[in-house]
This record gives structure tokens, C-alpha cells and sequence, in this order.
């Protein structure tokens, strides 16, 4: 097996720095499901907490049930967040709730039909057409077509 270069860096390497962009984003993600973690506790399983930002916490839902529940329980959710700790940088710091609803999209299948069969007189200018058609695989196709009669 092949020693790993120097100039590459393991992944808890990349964390430790202080100035990195990587470490940025996984301490904002973190706090991000730690908040999320709080609000569970107010609110059913399918709230997401979408951001921190302006003094304003965007959380999504997939239904306009969860999302009335939600307001109604803002002044409860703002405050346990603010009693949790873990919005205390001035960039992180909520005092309002914004709720979007997202609705799932439903598993859509294309509704399978049986192909509309074609009249005798359309199949019988299906093969004329075809006689004159030089592509090989067209031509087999328009006369396969031309069999789909009623």
C-alpha cells in the first residue's frame, strides 16, 4: 500500500484549523440541527431549520397543519432557543419565526394506457409511405406500426 502525501490533509486536520471554510460551514450545520433539536421538542418530526439569518429563524415543513402549530407556538420555540445557548453570536441571535411549507411531492407514475389502435385506412397509408423509405429501421417501424389496426 502507498503512503499518503504530505500535501494532503485527513479530514480532522482540515477541521482543526481555525480560518478554514470547511470548519465555518460544519460549525453552522451543527448548530443548525442542534436548534432543530430543540424545536422538536415543540414541534412534530418533519420541521427542518433552514437558517439563522437577520435575527430571524426559517424553519420548513410539508404541511400547512404543522406550520399553523408552529406560529402559534412562536414566542415558546423563539425563547427556548434563546435559553439554549446556542445562538449567541450577534449573527445568530433569533427573535423571529418564519415558517414555509414545502409540501412533499407524491411518487408520480405515468398512468400506463394501451396504445389507441390506428384505422385500416391510416395502416394502409402507413405502408404505402413506407415503400418509399429508404432508412431501413423507419421503415420496419411505420410497417410495425401500420399493424396496431382496430
Amino acid at each position: 500500500m502507498s503512503k499518503i502525501p504530505d500535501s494532503l490533509r485527513r479530514p480532522y486536520q482540515i477541521l482543526a484549523s481555525q480560518d478554514g471554510s470547511l470548519r465555518k460551514i460544519y460549525a453552522q450545520s451543527s448548530s443548525l440541527l442542534a436548534v432543530q433539536s430543540i424545536i422538536r421538542q415543540y414541534a412534530p418530526a418533519n420541521v427542518y431549520v433552514a437558517s439563522i439569518r437577520d435575527e430571524t429563524l426559517h424553519l420548513i415543513t410539508s404541511s400547512s397543519v404543522v406550520a399553523t402549530q408552529i406560529r402559534y407556538r412562536q414566542r415558546s420555540i423563539v425563547s427556548a432557543v434563546r435559553r439554549s445557548g446556542l445562538t449567541n453570536s450577534p449573527t445568530n441571535i433569533v427573535s423571529r419565526l418564519k415558517v414555509s411549507v414545502r409540501p412533499e411531492q407524491p411518487e408520480s407514475l405515468a398512468p400506463v394506457r394501451e396504445p389507441v389502435p390506428i384505422s385500416t385506412e391510416n395502416a394502409r397509408n402507413l405502408v404505402t409511405a413506407a415503400k418509399y423509405i429508404e432508412d431501413d429501421a423507419l421503415r420496419k417501424a411505420l410497417i410495425r406500426l401500420s399493424k396496431r389496426t382496430d
